[in-house]
C-alpha cells in the first residue's frame, strides 16, 4: 500500500497499516516535502519525534521513532519472524553526557524504560506508545508498527543497556541500546474490531491525555 503525500495533506489517510509506504512530497526541495509530520503531527527531524514534554516534567503523550539505518555502527534491527525491534538512542558526541542531547532521546528511553520497571499502573500509564518509521529505498517511509517496551523472553534488566563506544576519530561516548516489542493489533479497537489498522484519530485523544480509555486505541 502506497499512500501519497497529497492524501496525507487533505487528510484522506485515517489510519496506518503495517508495512504500508508514505511518500513525501515529489520532488523533494526541502523538509517542508517531508510527510511523516503531516502524517503524525510532530516535527520534522530527528530520530525521537514526540508530542508533549520531557525537560522537568515528563509528560509525553506519544513518540514517533524514525530510524534511517544510515548510520553503519548503530544499525536498528527489526527481527519481523519474533517481532523484537533494537533501536539506540541518540548521543554519539564523545564526551556528551549520556542524557545531554538537543532532543531528549535518550531522557525518553531513560523515563518510559523506568516506567515500565513499576508495578504501579499509576506509573505505568506514563508509558507513551511509540509510533515506528523506517526510511525507504526510495527516501520516503514505511510504518513498521506500534511498540511496546522490553520484550518478555529477555531479562527485564536488559531492556534498556548503556554501551560505551568510540569514535575513529576518537574520544568516548555511551548511548542506549532499547528492546521494544512490536504490538499484535490484528484484534483491533473498540470502535473497530478484527482490524489491524491504528485510527489516526487515536493522537488526538493520546494528546487529550485519555489514550489509554479510548474507544480507538488497540485493544492490546
Amino acid at each position: 500500500m502506497i499512500n501519497k503525500f497529497e492524501n496525507i495533506i487533505s487528510d484522506n489517510i485515517s489510519s496506518l497499516n503495517i508495512d504500508a509506504i508514505y511518500e513525501n512530497k515529489k520532488p523533494y526541495i526541502n523538509k517542508s516535502c517531508e510527510v511523516l509530520s503531516k502524517l503524525m503531527k510532530v516535527k520534522n527531524s530527528g530520530g525521537f519525534r514526540l508530542i508533549g514534554q520531557w525537560k522537568n516534567i515528563f509528560d509525553i503523550k506519544y513518540v514517533v521513532l524514525y530510524s534511517t539505518k544510515e548510520d553503519i555502527y548503530w544499525q536498528d534491527v527489526l527481527d519481523e519472524e519474533i517481532g523484537i525491534y533494537t533501536y539506540y538512542g541518540d548521543n554519539q558526541v564523545a564526551g556528551r553526557e549520556l542524557h545531554d542531547t538537543n532532543l531528549g532521546g535518550n531522557v525518553i528511553l531513560r523515563e518510559s524504560f523506568s516506567y515500565a520497571m513499576s508495578d504501579k499502573i499509576s506509573d505505568r500509564i506514563k508509558i507513551p506508545p511509540f509510533f515506528l518509521f523506517e526510511k525507504t529505498d526510495s527516501g520516503d517511509i514505511k510504518f513498521s508498527g506500534l511498540l511496546v517496551l522490553g520484550y518478555k523472553a529477555i531479562d527485564s534488566r536488559e531492556w534498556l543497556t548503556a554501551l560505551w563506544a568510540k569514535r575513529r576519530e576518537g574520544g568516548r561516548f555511551q548511548n542506549y541500546k532499547a528492546i521494544f516489542t512490536i504490538l499484535n493489533t490484528d484484534d483491533g479497537s473498540q470502535n473497530n474490531p478484527n482490524s489491524s489498522s491504528i485510527d489516526l484519530r487515536w493522537l488526538e485523544d493520546l494528546k487529550n491525555g485519555k489514550g489509554y480509555e479510548s474507544k480507538l486505541a488497540p485493544v492490546s
